[in-house]
């Protein structure tokens, strides 16, 4: 039986979530892991552009978001 883990990075914009994510993903990999990615602002940002968010970052958007 194979068992599945999830594991949740967070933290502020721009400190490395990315990055440890695929260096990760890749040490686990070569221990014979399978796995993938998910990023969870990908399906939150899709869904506010159809409300009408500009795709700007700003503080105005951020609250937006």
């Amino acid at each position: 039986m194979n068992k599945t883990y999830i594991i949740n990075i967070y933290g502020k914009a721009e400190h490395g979530k990315d990055t440890l994510a695929v260096l990760l993903l890749s040490e686990l990999v070569m221990l014979g892991y399978t796995g993938q990615i998910v990023w969870f602002a990908t399906d939150l940002k899709r869904m506010a552009k159809k409300q009408g968010w500009n795709g700007k970052k700003d503080k105005k958007d951020r609250t937006f978001l």
